[in-house]
């Protein structure tokens, strides 16, 4: 099942930035505030050969995730709560099994992991300030692999909040060459609740 892969991919928090000498030092420490900012939406496209798909995903960082997905027709809902896990694929909700569910809270345990512990981080560059839409941002890039996954992502953070607001992903997922684009919102309001 990809799907709980790419949600992570698209939820992983990226990165802040101290004034540090050594990149990955950075992107480890950044990723680790991100983390700890509290509850955030990543709203993303997905560019694929044959598709394109839009995602929202709301994340509690450690607790709960909901994740809204379309692409052509097709739309997909996927809330974990704990230990819970339940889909809506058909205007419908029903509760995963207990495999399914396992690998969506796989999923968002993975999203809200120390940055230390994941491994799939690699090739961190810091490429300086600038200003994007009128706001002071600093810049960076990494590259990415998983098990079904490589790629190459620049993140935009916020200068003055010191939390990311934009990545732009180039991906090889399964064969497959696309791009990811999100944008990150911080907000202490964002709740994730079970299902009808």
């Amino acid at each position: 099942m990809r799907q709980p892969l790419l949600l992570a991919l698209l939820a992983l928090p990226v990165f802040t930035a101290p004034a540090l000498a050594d990149c990955g030092e950075e992107l480890r420490l950044a990723m680790k505030r991100a983390i700890n900012s509290g509850p955030y939406r990543v709203e993303s496209t997905v560019t694929m050969p044959e598709a394109v798909s839009e995602s929202r995903v709301d994340i509690v960082p450690g607790k709960a995730m909901h994740a809204v997905s379309t692409s052509g027709d097709l739309h997909h809902q996927t809330i974990v709560i704990g230990q819970r896990a339940w889909m809506n694929t058909d205007g419908s909700w029903q509760e995963m099994s207990a495999e399914m569910a396992a690998a969506a809270v796989a999923g968002l345990k993975s999203a809200a992991a120390d940055p230390d512990t994941l491994g799939v981080i690699s090739g961190e560059t810091c490429l300086g300030a600038s200003v994007v839409d009128g706001r002071d941002v600093l810049r960076y890039g990494y590259d990415m692999r998983t098990s079904e996954a490589v790629g190459h992502s620049d993140v935009l953070v916020d200068a003055q909040t010191g939390l990311p607001i934009r990545t732009e992903t180039r991906t090889t997922i399964s064969g497959m060459v696309g791009t990811i684009v999100s944008t990150y919102t911080y907000d202490a309001a964002i709740t994730v609740t079970a299902p009808p």
